[in-house]
């Protein structure tokens, strides 16, 4: 039976991880995405009812921030905390500040995987001079020097660990205290080699994952009864595979100067579409895709990807589409909805070019009830095909996640065999994410709903992928429209992770990202959870809701400010026959709502990694 339960949790991405550096004793930062595993580690240990008595990591801000995170979202600020540098990460010598994969080309993956896994073979040192030796560093300043590494192997680093696991943690665990450690792969290595007996040859191809606690029950012995990571084994194995390919060679990334010369300005379809998409997943992009309701919105946002130097999706949904038709028609067969939605297609494609931005013309959320829409856009993508050989859409969403599966994937695989034949995108949902402005109303949904699962994930990839490679995935991992009540789900992007790893093995597929998935409902996110999915393979997230306050905002701040002089067309502070047109004249307040709306599109921009994402020479 346990008498002792210990969590360990492996700080959340650094800023140098994220770069693929040898970090070392270096004390980077954690990135946007180690914040954001910081936190998801947080809410794991509070699902899973987990409090502590006192908390133990290094003095590296990577793993003292991941704690903090973890205590704040379990709200257990007031642990005692020890901090030492005997919980640092191994000291990579001459190593330490290089990119991982650039040593393994010059190297060799063999000799890097020796000085990173070797259980006794230290990477080069660095001398005593070198800035890079912690006796130059202030933290250190109390340290026996002679102490400090220059270099060390894995050995080395349990030779450092456990004085201080017998000294400090073992006492504290023998007192009752219940215990976490937030440190680093190799000192928390150094702890699972000694708690599991493991061979020196084990511990060598053992990863530990970040942001993901490791939970151990041990008896009165404090020998392991049963150990577990808090988190699904898809989850955990591609962490863990991600952490192993970091020494790895890469081959060389796409063309350094950008887009320029691999897509055109203006609407972008078939091959250019598919290399667009490529372009985006290996860069780690995302294309912001903003639902528009008037050529007002459109020429918004076409302005925002201009000065921020990025490719951008405009979209139609059902309703947005009708209303650009005009309410003046009736859309009871669809047919306000179809018009609209080609009104607005035409006007994108004559202003985008002259706009010098690459655009991806996309439709909407479409229900089951909604297909007469879909089938009207396509006659009309069809009609244009026949004209210019493309269609004029670039790709369409159909969402039948209300369906059973079985009728979702039929259904999309039915469609997408006819857009195929134009080289046309197709983005399909399996889990639900549509919400309100799409016409569901998913507030009473059960929470399990908003997940899908691996499996369904690559049911959806096996059954479009034998038709053609030009899909996307909105596979639901929380993120869900229409479910407004704090708490009632927990947005988890970390799972998208696992339907990347999931998919990698029934495909044996050499890429770590082999499916496109796309992100709904991320209004509201962080930027750190927004980075986290992207991480993991999102190319696409919708824009709507914050849009749309801007565009409003923006007005409403031009009245306030404006007030008195729009009380009348005659008449105002300046004077009693002073006139008001030039503040009531629609062109000036909707350009303040564009203008608002313009500076929230770049905020969209820049949590996707998308600025400048045509590269430098775009413009040129």
């Amino acid at each position: 039976m346990a008498v002792y339960t210990v969590v360990m949790v492996r700080h959340g991405e650094s800023e140098w991880n994220a770069e693929n550096r040898f970090c070392g004793w270096h004390d980077a930062d954690l990135a946007d995405t180690g914040v954001a595993e910081a936190k998801n580690a947080g809410k794991m240990i509070k699902e899973a009812n987990l409090e502590f008595d006192i908390a133990f990591t290094s003095v590296l801000k990577r793993a003292i921030k991941t704690l903090f995170y973890i205590q704040d979202e379990t709200e257990q600020h007031w642990l005692n905390v020890v901090r030492h540098w005997r919980l640092n990460e191994r000291m990579y010598g001459a190593l330490q500040g290089l990119n991982k994969s650039e040593t393994a080309q010059k190297h060799g993956e063999d000799q890097v995987k020796i000085w990173r896994r070797s259980y006794n073979v230290p990477p080069p040192p660095v001398e005593k001079s070198d800035e890079r030796w912690p006796g130059h560093d202030a933290k250190y300043a109390m340290v026996d020097k002679n102490l400090l590494p220059k270099s060390e192997c894995l050995k080395d680093t349990v030779d450092r660990v456990l004085p201080f696991w017998y000294d400090q943690i073992v006492p504290a665990i023998k007192t009752g205290k219940r215990v976490i450690i937030a440190a680093h792969g190799n000192s928390l290595r150094a702890l699972v080699k000694y708690l599991d007996n493991m061979t020196d040859e084990a511990i060598m191809g053992m990863n530990i994952p970040t942001g993901i606690p490791l939970v151990y029950k041990l008896d009165k012995d404090l020998k392991p009864i049963e150990h577990y990571y808090l988190a699904s084994e898809e989850q955990v194995k591609a962490a863990m595979a991600k952490v192993a390919a970091q020494g790895k060679a890469k081959p060389s990334a796409g063309p350094s100067d950008g887009l320029k010369g691999m897509v055109p300005a203006g609407v972008v379809c078939g091959d250019n579409l598919l290399r667009l998409m490529e372009y985006c997943r290996d860069k780690a992009v995302a294309l912001p895709a903003f639902n528009c309701t008037s050529t007002s919105t459109i020429n918004s946002i076409l302005q925002a990807a201009r000065d921020i130097n990025s490719p951008v999706i405009i979209q139609f949904s059902n309703g947005g589409a009708a209303f650009l038709a005009g309410k003046g028609i009736k859309n009871d067969q669809q047919q306000a909805a179809v018009l609209g939605a080609v009104a607005g297609a035409k006007h994108v494609r004559l202003m985008a070019a002259h706009y010098n931005v690459p655009v991806i013309l996309h439709s909407d959320h479409c229900a089951k009830k909604l297909l007469p829409w879909f089938d009207g856009m396509l006659a009309a993508d069809e009609e244009y095909f026949k004209l210019h050989g493309e269609p004029l859409f670039s790709s369409h969403m159909l969402d039948l996640s209300e369906e059973f599966d079985e009728e979702n994937i039929s259904t999309c695989a039915k469609y997408f065999k006819r857009m195929t034949a134009m080289k046309q995108w197709l983005e399909m949902e399996i889990g639900i994410t549509g919400g309100e402005e799409d016409g569901v109303d998913n507030t009473a949904v059960k929470a399990e709903s908003l997940y899908t699962k691996p499996e369904q994930v690559w049911n959806v990839h096996k059954t479009l992928a034998a038709i053609g490679p030009m899909f996307s995935i909105a596979a639901a991992f929380g993120n869900v429209h229409g479910v407004y009540k704090a708490g009632n789900v927990v947005l988890s992007p970390q799972l998208l992770a696992g339907h990347q790893s999931y998919i990698k093995e029934q495909l044996k597929s050499p890429l770590d990202k082999p499916t496109f998935l796309v992100m709904h409902g991320g209004s509201g996110s962080t930027a750190e959870e927004i980075a986290c999915a992207v991480n993991n393979g999102v190319i696409k997230m919708n824009i709507d809701t914050d849009t749309q306050w801007a565009y409003w905002d923006g007005l409403r701040g031009f009245y306030e400010k404006n007030k008195a002089y729009l009380q009348g067309q005659v008449g105002n502070p300046d004077g009693a026959d002073k006139p008001n047109k030039k503040y009531y004249d629609p062109r000036v307040w909707i350009r303040a709502a564009e203008e608002s709306m313009i500076k929230r599109a770049n905020e969209s921009f820049k949590n996707l990694n998308a600025v400048n994402a045509n590269g430098d020479s775009w413009k040129a």
